[in-house]
């Protein structure tokens, strides 16, 4: 069975559905990719991981993956096993020391989560990944040519039941003044401003302080 490699290549959210997140998923080094629709709490810890982010206390993944650490297992690898009735199906893969081997049903944003952490990869067979972009394709033609009734749930790929017509970016438009400010200050401030915002969980602004931590590290 021919296994295909998945990368993260984006979360955004969801134009029709302010609750609902989507995680696109891309075959490495190459062109197919689909969408995964996640909820809000499951796109914050893909976000962490996603930019490099380190929560102040362990979240309920760190939980996981530290249980597993003194369990003596960790996590090989993630596949994505099933897509059926619009819902995802994913197995994440553990294996300790000895050679033995745990098969963990999860959700695909858990799994996803969890590679990420472990720096495993995300599998899916060249079969399954043909039969997700073909349905893709195939929903798109068809609401395409209803030109008086747009369907508004196009998306036929989800985790869970929710569908979505439209995505934009996660990620906030960049604000000159506060990259300004951020450039102002020095890495102490920097640092205590960005554990602040981990700890309210502005998420996407301690993405830009951790940004220009490392600018001014690489310097």
């Amino acid at each position: 069975m021919c296994m295909v490699e998945l990368e993260i290549t984006d979360i955004k959210s969801s134009k029709s559905q302010g609750d609902a997140f989507v995680l696109v998923l891309k075959e490495k080094g190459g062109e197919r990719q689909f969408p995964v629709i996640i909820g809000l709490s499951e796109a914050r810890a893909i976000a962490l991981q996603f930019n490099a982010i380190k929560p102040l206390r362990p979240s309920t993944h760190d939980l996981f993956d530290n249980f597993a650490g003194k369990c003596g297992f960790k996590v090989r690898n993630v596949e994505i096993v099933n897509y059926a009735s619009g819902i995802f199906y994913a197995t994440v893969f553990m294996a300790n020391d000895e050679g033995g081997i745990i098969e963990l049903d999860s959700r695909t944003s858990d799994a996803v989560t969890l590679a990420m952490k472990n720096n495993a990869p995300v599998c899916i067979t060249t079969e399954l990944l043909d039969t997700i972009c073909n349905t893709l394709v195939d929903t798109t033609e068809r609401n395409e040519s209803n030109d008086e009734e747009p369907q508004r749930d196009i998306n036929p790929v989800t985790e869970t039941s929710q569908t979505s017509q439209q995505e934009e970016p996660l990620h906030i438009e960049d604000d000159k003044y506060v990259l300004q400010k951020l450039g102002e200050m020095s890495l102490e401030e920097l640092q205590s401003l960005l554990d602040g915002a981990i700890d309210c969980e502005e998420y996407e602004m301690a993405s830009k302080i951790k940004e220009e931590i490392e600018r001014r590290k690489s310097c």
